[in-house]
């Protein structure tokens, strides 16, 4: 039983991380704030909490299944070899996760769209847990064999043909009114490149750095210096 729940959570994990991403993209339009500006304490709070407490949650929940199907399927009974196992089993997700990060923020993010390895991670999971089920299991369900197959197929075309779609729809809806010119991810944040007309506007995470051509900010600064004399 356990391992089948641990299959319908990766399935529903590979609908989540794209959801997710996407519902993250979003959140300015949704909260109704503009290009360059910041958003509130309690908004920016209430926002993150429910785009990323489904996920979490489901994140989680694997951690204690994982633990407790690796428990059944070696009999590890022994308290003392459970406690050393727990210790072991922490210290591997916390060396995992640093790693993970470190590779993910200084290499994969530069290189790879975000849509991309998102529907990436989801691949490498359905195919681990398709795997691990047919080790595991003695009588596989056929239909969560199947089942996984085709969650499989439809992130694969997401890797090649939906996150272009999904990078552009979200530009757009994210840069509404403004025409990007470029987004790219980057060890320092999302840069992004909008034009309006002849004025050309850097971003980054949303906040505007400069622009050109920036006819009142010149106004207010040559007046603050006429006022002087």
């Amino acid at each position: 039983i356990s391992v089948n729940i641990l299959c319908i959570l990766q399935l529903i994990l590979s609908l989540i991380l794209p959801l997710q991403f996407i519902l993250i993209r979003l959140l300015k339009t949704i909260l109704q704030i503009a290009p360059g500006e910041i958003a509130g304490f309690i908004p920016i709070t209430c926002a993150t909490f429910f785009s990323t407490a489904p996920l979490c949650f489901i994140y989680g929940f694997n951690f204690v299944l994982l633990w407790t199907i690796y428990n059944d399927l070696f009999h590890h009974t022994s308290s003392n070899n459970s406690s050393l196992n727990i210790s072991k089993i922490y210290l591997l997700e916390s060396f995992g996760a640093g790693a993970g990060g470190l590779v993910f923020s200084l290499w994969l993010i530069q290189l790879i769209p975000v849509f991309t390895l998102t529907f990436t991670i989801s691949v490498l999971n359905l195919l681990t847990t398709f795997n691990f089920y047919r080790r595991t299991e003695p009588k596989p369900n056929h239909l969560i064999n199947v089942t996984l197959l085709i969650f499989t197929l439809l992130n694969l075309w997401g890797i090649t043909i939906g996150a272009k779609y999904f990078e552009k729809f979200t530009s757009t809806q994210q840069w509404a009114g403004l025409a990007v010119v470029k987004t790219q991810n980057s060890a320092y944040g999302n840069l992004t490149l909008t034009r309006a007309e002849t004025q050309y506007s850097l971003y980054a995470n949303g906040i505007i750095y400069f622009t050109t051509t920036d006819e009142q900010g010149a106004e207010d600064i040559v007046h603050s210096t006429l006022l002087q004399h």
